[in-house]
């Protein structure tokens, strides 16, 4: 699932010096593993009972406490409902009141990149269909705040991309390509609906047992905010590992309705998603920097230099062509070529003059 490393210890021959010693239950561990993996800062362990059972341990700061309670919840509630996310064990405050601890039942299987290739394509877009199945019971959750505050915050995000971007990289045409479609589009997303998001629900977060069985991980960047921004990584990460997974995802969180709008939304929250991971790897070297550049070049190319708002790896099944219907029973206006060829042209919304 992981990349374990043993650093700590794997006997309990010694005495625990951790900061997770004092989590209640410590004393019945048989084993303890720090995992060195993801980009989360949160420490993070995985730890064996003496009566083998496993589990997953996630430091934060004490500041955070309230964060991590509603994680607690939040895979409590989606737990108790069936969804497939880790179990929690317990949460509380450790390491002598300094931080604070979130444990849950480990979750075994490999993440997507690894699993997804070895299945047929059939069998990749009916994981898709089922993983937004999950999803779509999360966004079912309405958030306490309104999109004005989302639209904030979008706001803030373009203005740094912005200010982090030099005037050379601006004069790069891939990039100029995806801020020019960002500044032009992001008052489409004011009006949107708020809810509870998953927050990072990259590739490395969606587990697959050995049994071709779904689970999501790792919510500890949950957020409110607009669901088409959780779906972000289908466009940008999960595309390219399996375009098949990709669409059925899509197909199914939409019921086979997906329009103009929406796909334009979507390809919005893509290409500030590569702008902020480009301006990220600015900062960390000139190899960060190029391999940034070929991602970003390479959502220019899914959009066809953005003449669309439809993916060109996407592509309705070919038992759905011209039988998909509204909700009123009638076939839709639109086919996905329709689609294609719509210009790209702005939406009114509440965003529109304030980026």
């Amino acid at each position: 699932m992981e990349t374990m490393y043993s650093a700590v210890y794997d006997d309990c021959s010694r005495e625990l010096q951790l900061p997770i010693r004092d989590v209640p239950g410590s004393e019945s561990w048989t084993s303890v593993k720090t995992i060195q993996h993801g980009d989360s800062t949160d420490r993070k362990f995985k730890v064996k009972d003496q009566n083998g059972n496993r589990y997953m341990i996630r430091l934060l700061d004490k500041t955070r406490y309230d964060h991590g309670k509603f994680a607690c919840r939040l895979m409590d509630m989606l737990y108790q409902n069936k969804v497939p996310v880790p179990c929690p064990a317990s949460f509380g405050v450790c390491d002598q009141n300094r931080s604070v601890y979130l444990m849950t039942h480990w979750i075994y299987g490999k993440p997507a990149p690894e699993r997804l290739p070895e299945h047929h394509e059939t069998v990749q877009y009916l994981l898709g269909q089922e993983t937004a199945v999950y999803l779509h019971a999360l966004h079912g959750c309405e958030a306490p705040t309104g999109p004005d505050l989302w639209a904030q915050k979008i706001c803030q995000q373009i203005d740094q991309v912005q200010a982090t971007c030099s005037d050379a990289d601006k004069d790069l045409s891939c990039v100029n390509s995806l801020l020019q479609f960002v500044l032009d589009n992001a008052h489409i997303v004011g009006q949107q609906p708020q809810r509870v998001l998953h927050g990072d629900l990259t590739p490395a977060n969606l587990i697959f047992s050995y049994e071709t069985s779904v689970s999501l991980i790792d919510f500890e960047k949950w957020q409110f905010g607009d669901p088409l921004a959780d779906l972000t990584p289908i466009m940008t990460d999960f595309s390219h590992i399996s375009s098949r997974f990709a669409t059925g995802f899509l197909d199914c969180y939409f019921h086979y309705q997906t329009d103009v709008r929406t796909f334009r939304c979507l390809a919005f929250y893509a290409a500030l998603r590569r702008l902020q991971q480009y301006a990220a790897a600015c900062a960390a070297g000139e190899m960060a920097r190029q391999l940034a550049i070929q991602d970003v070049r390479q959502l220019v190319k899914d959009y066809s230099g953005f003449s669309t708002v439809v993916p060109v790896w996407y592509r309705v099944m070919p038992q759905m062509k011209e039988q998909t219907k509204n909700r009123n029973g009638r076939k839709s206006k639109k086919s996905l070529d329709d689609m294609r060829r719509s210009e790209p042209g702005q939406v009114p919304g509440q965003l529109a003059g304030q980026c």
